[in-house]
Formats: C-alpha cells, structure tokens, sequence
C-alpha cells in the first residue's frame, strides 16, 4: 500500500543535500547488510537509525527514542498527518533538523508518531535519504549461479513508499518489495486480488487474519489461490493473501467481490449494483524478503529512476 505521510499545517520538503567543504569525492553506492543500522545526527543527536526498502522513504524517530533525545521539545511545533489510501489513520509530529547520514550534510525534516514504525531500531529512514545515488541490498544470494537483471521503473519520492508500478492486462498496479517485513507470502489489495481473481481464476478459502501494514496497522486477510498462475519478472504467484472487508479499500466488495472455493454459483442469477459512487479502487502488491529472498540483490537507484533485482538466471521465483 502507498502510505502517504502529511502534513496539516505546512509543506513537506524535498530533501537537498548540502556539499561538505574539504569532503573526499562522493561514492556513487552505498551496499547495507540485512537490517542495516546506520549512524545518523539530527542536530547534533546520535541515533542508530535502520535502513528500510518497503516502507515510508522518511526519517521517523521511534517513541522511546524521542525520549531520550533533547530534541524532543521541539515536536511540539508542527503537526504530521499519516494517510493511508487518503484516509486519515494518525497523527504525530514533525520538525526540520540539519540531518548527517552516511558523513554527509543536508536539510531535511524527522517524524514522530506514537507508535514505532518497526520495532527494534531507535529510528528508520529510506534508501532516498543517502546522498549517494545508489543503494543496495543483499540478499541471501544466487552463489555462483548465473544471474540475471530486472530493472523496473521507480516511483515514489521523499515522504511516500519507494516501489513500481506493474500492468496485467491493462491493470496497473503498485508493487513494493518489503524487505523487513517477517511475513512470508505477499499480499495484494481487495482491488488487484479482484483483479487476479477474475483473469487467472481464483478464489478465497480459510478463515481470515490480521496482517500487519505499518505503525502497527493491521488489515484482515485471506488466501487467494489462482487456478492459473500470474508471472512477472522473475516471479510466480499461484496463492498469496488478499485483503478482504477493508474498511479503507471497499473494492473487494460488491461487483469485485471474489468467490469463496466452496461457494455455488447460479449461472442464471441476475444481479443488479447500485451506481452509488464508492471509494477509488486501489491496487498494489507487497512482497516480502522470503519471497525475494533467492535474489542475490535489490537495488533502488536515483539517478537511473530504477529499481534493480539479480536473480537466478531462467528460473521463476514461486509463491504457492
């Protein structure tokens, strides 16, 4: 899901960096080991930030962090509003601070909301937030295996989800690849499980359960299994989770709705749908590390407008 962080009372701002006179020649790619911490100074005060690749692109600052920085006061100045899909969900703070990340300088802005956005790490940021152009993260690798090269088209920007967009007959549809995620399957949108469901033949099965989006955040669930798979770059999916009775996305519901494996259909049943507008139908796919896992590396870099992923030559990933 894009997740939107506001604001109600100002502007967000696009980071800019600021050159460090005397500093050697930037590297041009910074690589980050599995849950990456990295030091960062938001003025002056050290906190040990975690990378993340499918979540907000922002600096947030972990509540038990906050309280224990001097900062903290200022975070009364300015509200932030987090939205989801345009529905407002919660509400924080923001503040400008003069940010250090990887030794270089620049301006940007940190967030604080009352619940972590992962837990662990005293704060997180994304890979838009370095300096350097491109950012990469191994995975648990290919070994000497010929690899191949998926580049898709990036999206996103400083205060949203970093990710691509993918179509399947004539559906667009957001993909983020979620490595922090302890999840093993993915999980598409009522809109694109709809989708999918219709094109592929699928249906739902099993009771539902909660899965988590972000900031503790949580969605109901079910399986969806296609009768055909769906492929796109190096994966195949036949089964993955699909959210259901959303109260934020209502499009798995009424026309869209999908079929439950052991419902009877009437062929001769003739229904009738109000023309009542409802909410815009949303469509995106989450995949998780298990899933990417078998890639040898993901990339997001800036200056190509790309996201990178080197996977196992001739050989489909599979979620089944």
């Amino acid at each position: 899901m894009l997740i939107r962080p506001g604001t109600a009372l100002r502007c967000v701002a696009a980071l800019i960096a600021l050159p460090l006179l005397g500093a050697a020649p930037a590297v041009k790619e910074v690589t980050l080991p599995r849950d990456a911490r990295v030091t960062v100074f938001a003025d002056g005060e050290l906190i040990r930030a975690q990378v993340v690749a499918g979540l907000p692109n922002l600096m947030v600052i972990a509540p038990q962090s906050r309280m224990r920085l001097r900062l903290r006061q200022q975070f009364d100045d300015d509200q932030a509003i987090l939205r989801v899909f345009g529905r407002r969900v919660l509400s924080g703070r923001v503040r400008d601070v003069t940010l250090i990340v990887d030794n270089e300088l620049r301006q940007t802005e940190v967030y604080w909301f009352p619940k972590p956005l992962i837990e662990g790490p005293e704060a997180t940021l994304g890979p838009l937030m370095f300096v350097q152009p491109r950012v990469t993260f191994p995975l648990d690798g290919i070994g000497n295996a010929a690899a191949a090269r998926y580049r898709f088209k990036m999206i996103g920007g400083p205060t949203t989800l970093v990710g691509t967009r993918l179509r399947d007959h004539d559906q667009t549809f957001l993909t983020v690849f979620n490595l922090e995620h302890p999840r093993d399957y993915p999980v598409a949108s009522a809109a694109l499980g709809a989708h999918l469901a219709r094109i592929y033949g699928g249906t739902l099965s099993g009771p539902s359960w909660d899965s988590e989006i972000v900031f503790g955040i949580k969605r109901p669930v079910r399986w969806l299994t296609l009768v055909r798979p769906v492929r796109f770059g190096p994966f195949t999916l036949s089964r993955l989770a699909v959210r259901v009775r959303d109260r934020i996305d209502g499009s798995g519901t009424a026309p869209s709705r999908i079929r439950d494996a052991d419902e009877q259909v009437d062929l001769e049943e003739v229904t009738v749908e109000a023309g009542r507008a409802g909410p815009r139908p949303i469509y995106s796919l989450t995949l998780p590390r298990a899933l990417i896992a078998p890639c040898a590396r993901l990339t997001f870099d800036r200056r190509a407008g790309q996201i990178e992923l080197v996977c196992p030559a001739g050989k489909q990933i599979t979620a089944a």
